[in-house]
């Protein structure tokens, strides 16, 4: 007499963001406008809280917070350098068309700003407003300034061509001592892409490889300020000049591989699966993407975003996941809650007043539920998801649905199931979906199209 099979409560995983396998067709976990937090739950990505002029400032190509007389925000768009204040007014500088290249900025304690466009290097001194573009009278002479950052106060500056670099005087951009003044990057490294720093320590990111420059001990003020870590080797270098950010004493970027790294004191690994690679080898734009690193109530997040596929990537350090999102940030302040895209400047913020609507989605890995050897089938009775509906809630609101996708075979869906989640404050609500499918597999993708501010706290199958 054959045993009856009992049912089981099956738990979806819901804490591994979205992990590509190779064979795609293999199915992987996704995870869309939401990020994996430390505790394991699906939480929704921030709201964008405009804080420039609507529709005043567009196409943002660089954005940089000064400190200058308490603090603004210095923006390069494709037409010109902006000066937006805190409390929303802007205020013109000089117009600079976009040349199509990349654009990197710093800034010296003297609240001098300097940047890069890949063809001309200009100093915005804030004290004297008087914008300068630099040339033979300030000792600089590269013709291709494609990256520029500081080391104790020293400007630094790649020139894409040549792949030399060059540094001002201390605290001082607008001064580029002729002796001693430039060095060149090996031949390993191929193209100079960009630079950056940690513990100040200088980073050189070429085509093929990764330099470490290191501050020399010498005092003197006629000895070069910096000696090369012949022990330090990297073999692959970054795919794009602004494919590398700074986290805290870390560098993340997307190397020449394809793969995103992170660069650290105790050397550089990878921070995804070699699947991720072959998804990123699609895409054509892959060496135009730009990335940044900046924090939300305690989460970091390395954001990648691809300007042509319109795809963004996001990395939270905190949970070590990835998840997608249609939020593309162009640029943002480093380690800060502030980004930009083509629309404007924004404060990243759970507020329910910024509320605007967005499809969020979660789609789980392959579900097996094998007995041993003998091949069977697996009859599904029902889904259930506890949900966490957010805050606030106003009297008009409709009815807010979960759609409930399920695939047999990780590639063809069934038609999609919505059902109501019930109201905010429902606290032990659950929503249900009654099921009568037979398979060897089964994989869930659930959705949510509104303003609410869910939290997916749990996923469960009822298999027998």
């Amino acid at each position: 007499m054959q045993a009856k099979q009992t049912q089981k409560f099956v738990d979806i995983p819901i804490n591994k963001g979205a992990m590509p396998q190779w064979e795609t067709r293999l199915g992987y976990p996704k995870l869309f406008n939401m990020f994996v937090g430390e505790e394991g739950h699906a939480y929704c990505m921030p709201w964008l809280k405009n804080i420039s002029p609507l529709n005043s400032i567009r196409n943002i190509r660089a954005i940089f917070e000064t400190q200058f007389k308490n603090g603004s925000y210095i923006i390069l768009t494709d037409e010109a350098l902006l000066r937006l204040e805190y409390t929303g007014d802007v205020r013109f500088i000089q117009s600079i068309r976009n040349n199509g290249l990349p654009v990197q900025i710093d800034e010296n304690q003297q609240c001098q700003v300097g940047f890069v466009d890949g063809q001309s290097f200009y100093v915005y001194d804030q004290a004297n407003e008087d914008l300068v573009k630099m040339g033979a009278i300030q000792g600089f002479s590269f013709t291709t300034p494609i990256s520029i950052t500081m080391v104790n106060n020293i400007g630094i500056v790649l020139d894409s061509d040549t792949g030399e670099w060059a540094i001002s005087d201390p605290n001082q951009l607008l001064v580029f001592p002729p002796i001693d003044g430039e060095q060149r990057i090996s031949s390993a490294l191929g193209d100079g892409r960009t630079l950056e720093t940690i513990n100040d320590n200088l980073y050189i990111f070429g085509s093929k490889g990764i330099e470490k420059w290191i501050p020399s001990s010498g005092n003197s003020p006629y000895l070069f300020p910096f000696a090369k870590d012949n022990s330090f080797r990297i073999d692959f270098g970054v795919i794009a000049t602004n494919g590398a950010n700074q986290g805290f004493s870390e560098i993340y970027f997307v190397s020449s591989n394809l793969l995103p790294e992170v660069l650290t004191s105790a050397g550089v690994k990878p921070v995804a699966s070699p699947a991720l690679a072959k998804i990123f080898s699609k895409y054509p734009d892959i060496d135009r993407i730009s990335t940044t690193f900046y924090k939300f109530l305690g989460n970091y997040f390395f954001h990648i975003y691809f300007p042509v596929t319109q795809i963004s990537w996001i990395y939270c350090t905190n949970s070590q996941t990835w998840s997608l999102s249609d939020d593309h940030v162009t640029c943002g302040i480093t380690r800060e809650s502030v980004i930009a895209n083509l629309d404007g400047v924004f404060m990243l913020t759970d507020d329910d007043a910024y509320a605007t609507s967005k499809k969020r989605e979660f789609q789980s890995e392959r579900i097996f539920h094998y007995k041993g050897t003998e091949t069977y089938r697996m009859s599904l009775n029902s889904v259930e998801s506890k949900i966490i509906q957010g805050y606030i809630q106003s009297s008009t609101v409709e009815p807010q649905h979960l759609r409930l996708n399920i695939s047999l075979d990780s590639e063809k869906w069934l038609n999609p199931v919505p059902m109501p989640m019930g109201d905010t404050g429902e606290r032990e609500g659950i929503t249900l979906w009654r099921t009568n499918l037979i398979s060897h597999e089964f994989t869930f993708n659930l959705q949510y199209q509104g303003t609410y501010r869910i939290t997916l706290e749990k996923l469960t199958a009822i298999i027998k």
